[in-house]
């Protein structure tokens, strides 16, 4: 429940609600007990997580220390078994269609690359010019693939504001025998209609995907206030959140709308205008912060249930030791950046009142962020949920293939061994 203009209630109007059993914005972040009302799960078996495989997954193991193995993609991600045992649990139909969208994809990449060794090491030097694929070679890729499945006209969609053919990879997904496929376009909060920011319910579980959480996140508390100044104003900070902004609107992630026009929309507690930070970066000239602690209060409402985690020595450990038993004893590797990782998917439109912001705390334009944003505590689960589905697919299609994939945050690590390693990457 809430009520329009809350953030004018005097304190004392507030305290009344609040006694009275409300869930206020500016309280204290409700605990993931609180949020769900119910007793705390374990984490499903090995033998329940649809992974598509055959036997239990591969162990960290470093210094003594072991875990679980973890890609970065998702408990049920094939990368978290040995080669020789992934797809061994997939029908005979998900089989089928894996080995034959292999097959077209290592196709085109020969034509367009005939010495994939050379054109490997061009590309992790840093001397690869332009694009790695033709685009007309790439479009053609993408036909053959529509093609195979079930809704071809459908896979074509683009939804606006994402750059992925989100339905295509939903179809694939689904004959795949992924468990989180729906996620992808089923639902009103999916990702072709935007996802939750998760400040109204919590996010998860899912435990297909994620180990549950056992420590909650903790937020400077602050006084609640809807509207805050940005951090360290001036006209040199105006200058560039400006820039930074039309930038963003012309990519599709951001859009200015007046502030009289944006507390209609956006009635009550469903309009927070965060302070912005402009922070150096040595790469870039800077980055945007989004602070949505302070005030405003969104990340303090956000309930997540899942951990996130992330690979480190264990599992580098582990897969250097499977290559020294196995035939794949020469190993290569290539590193990757996925740009702009938590702007690539879509919050719902009725929830985008919470993620507003200004070039200056006096201005009456305001910017409503549309995509994952920087400084919210949601953007890494929604990426981390993005990014799985797209590398559990790349693991389904290539089956047993010796190949490895670690994803730390935007970070993207592959790994191939043998003879045919310069393909598989």
């Amino acid at each position: 429940y809430s009520i329009s203009g809350d953030g004018s209630l005097g304190p004392e109007a507030r305290q009344t609600l609040l006694d009275m059993g409300f869930f206020m914005p500016g309280t204290k972040k409700r605990t993931s007990a609180e949020a769900l009302e119910e007793p705390p799960l374990d984490d499903i078996p090995f033998s329940e997580l649809r992974s598509g495989c055959e036997g239990p997954p591969m162990v960290g193991n470093f210094s003594g220390n072991v875990d679980e193995f973890v890609d970065g993609f998702g408990r049920c991600s094939p990368g978290r078994w040995k080669p020789s045992n992934r797809g061994r649990r997939l029908s005979d139909s998900a089989r089928g269609f894996a080995e034959g969208l292999r097959g077209r994809v290592q196709k085109s990449v020969l034509e367009c690359v005939p010495d994939v060794a050379r054109a490997t090491f061009r590309l992790a030097t840093g001397k690869w010019d332009g694009p790695l694929f033709p685009k007309d070679k790439l479009d053609t890729l993408r036909e053959d693939w529509f093609r195979m499945l079930p809704d071809p006209e459908r896979a074509k969609e683009v939804t606006p504001g994402q750059p992925f053919f989100l339905r295509a990879i939903a179809q694939t997904l689904e004959i795949l025998e992924d468990p989180d496929f729906g996620i992808v376009e089923q639902g009103k909060y999916c990702f072709c209609n935007g996802v939750e920011v998760g400040h109204l319910r919590p996010l998860g579980p899912v435990p297909q995907v994620y180990r549950l959480r056992r420590k909650d996140q903790k937020y400077d508390d602050s006084s609640w206030e809807p509207e805050m100044r940005n951090h360290g104003e001036g006209p040199e900070v105006e200058r560039s959140l400006q820039e930074a902004f039309e930038k963003e609107e012309r990519e599709g992630r951001m859009f200015p709308l007046s502030l009289g026009e944006a507390k209609k929309r956006y009635p009550g507690n469903q309009l927070r205008i965060a302070a912005q930070a402009v922070i150096p970066k040595p790469d870039i000239d800077f980055r945007v912060v989004h602070d949505a602690t302070h005030g405003v209060q969104v990340n303090n409402e956000i309930v997540m249930k899942d951990r996130l985690e992330s690979p480190g020595s264990w599992e580098v450990a582990a897969i250097q030791k499977l290559g020294s038993s196995s035939d794949e004893k020469v190993f290569f590797g290539i590193v990757g950046d996925v740009s702009k990782a938590h702007r690539r998917y879509l919050h719902h439109p009725e929830q985008w009142g919470v993620l507003a912001c200004r070039t200056h705390s006096e201005s009456q334009v305001l910017w409503i962020n549309k995509t994952g944003t920087f400084g919210v505590a949601s953007a890494a689960y929604w990426f981390s949920r993005l990014t799985g589905l797209v590398g559990r697919l790349s693991f389904r299609v290539l089956l047993e293939t010796f190949i490895f994939m670690l994803i730390y945050a935007d970070d993207l690590h592959l790994v191939s061994g043998g003879r045919n390693r310069w393909i598989n990457i």
